[in-house]
């Protein structure tokens, strides 16, 4: 009797402890999937808007309306201090891949947020300039934040990540035109500055660095940088016609150099647009840690049929067992890019194809 109420008692842990398992990742997910229901976008949304107000704190204690509210704004900077704290703390007691969490770029974000909002409470009456430093980054870290669940931010580090090689061409003929161009500003006003009239109100040329506009060449370098990029500060100025005429033609070469960069950047975007499902669903697997061999072994017990393949009535709950927090409409969008030749139904190597793994 006592061996059976030992077993049994053991059987009822297993089960309680695989429930408060199970309860602990549901709370993890629910903070880290803003898609995955509509409490999920309720709370993202409003946790957005806190972390907007959190950004305001820092910001506004540089004014003189710090001088009235300083106590306020000082018990609202520790109040989200400590509630990133805890959120932290949450995350990382709660998520089922614990190693992968802690590996991911926004978790070492939410580690910046902290400790920054720290170093701004400890110190925050010290002159220390590195402290100052640290203070004036806290606003950018905490609004930051709110990249982790923005879509659009996702697909615009892959653009950025995909524009870095072709943007080294456009770079490296701006190092040209900038090195020549003001080498020979430098060499013009040099040489052919004028500061003196003769009687008769004519000009002529006076001697070598007379008057010149650029006292070296990289301050004349610093002008043509201005002048392509149609900045145009007006601080340092050619002093001859010479060095206008040449300023007018880096002007229009700046207006034709500058669009090719742009549309760079712009079909790039545009390629990483129509491709975002695969890129959003493969940054969600990178996060949550998952292998091929576990995308498998799922697709594998979804296939009820044993079929080797899955109508989309197996394909949703095999999404939804990777717990990446997809909504229903995405994944049917995503069911339908696997799907090329419209059978209604995805094999595992489409699905891995898709994935670009390796089968």
């Amino acid at each position: 009797m006592q061996a059976f109420q030992a077993g049994l008692n053991a059987v009822l842990d297993t089960k309680s402890q695989a429930r408060a398992l199970e309860s602990m990742h549901a709370v993890f997910y629910f903070l880290e999937q803003p898609d995955g229901g509509l409490a999920n976008r309720v709370f993202s949304i409003f946790y957005s808007c806190l972390i907007i107000i959190s950004v305001c704190g820092p910001i506004l204690s540089t004014t003189s309306m710090a001088i009235d509210s300083r106590a306020q704004l000082q018990d609202m900077d520790v109040f989200f201090t400590t509630l990133f704290t805890i959120e932290l703390a949450i995350k990382i007691s709660c998520c089922p891949r614990r190693c992968a969490f802690l590996k991911s770029t926004y978790t070492f974000l939410d580690f910046f947020v902290v400790f920054a909002g720290y170093i701004h409470i400890i110190w925050r009456d010290s002159n220390n300039k590195w402290v100052e430093l640290i203070a004036t980054q806290v606003p950018i870290l905490r609004l930051l934040k709110i990249t982790r669940h923005s879509t659009g931010w996702r697909l615009l580090v892959q653009s950025i990540k995909q524009c870095l090689a072709p943007l080294l061409v456009p770079l490296y003929l701006m190092m040209l035109m900038v090195v020549f161009s003001g080498s020979l500003h430098f060499w013009i006003d040099g040489h052919f500055a004028c500061g003196a009239e003769l009687d008769e109100g004519k000009p002529v040329t006076c001697e070598a660095g007379t008057t010149p506009a650029f006292a070296s060449m990289p301050e004349a370098m610093w002008f043509v940088l201005v002048t392509m990029t149609t900045v145009g500060y007006g601080d340092i100025v050619p002093h001859t016609n010479a060095g206008r005429a040449l300023a007018s033609m880096q002007i229009v070469a700046g207006i034709c150099y500058m669009a090719m960069p742009l549309s760079i950047i712009g079909g790039i975007f545009m390629q990483v647009w129509s491709h975002r499902h695969r890129l959003l669903l493969q940054d969600k697997l990178g996060a949550s840690g998952a292998r091929l061999e576990d995308v498998k072994r799922i697709f594998e017990s979804f296939d009820l049929d044993r079929s080797g393949a899955v109508d989309f009535n197996e394909f949703l709950p095999l999404i939804r067992g990777l717990n990446l927090g997809l909504s229903e409409r995405t994944i049917r969008e995503i069911f339908h890019d696997i799907d090329v030749d419209n059978s209604l139904s995805i094999r595992f190597e489409e699905l891995a194809d898709y994935l670009m793994f390796e089968v």
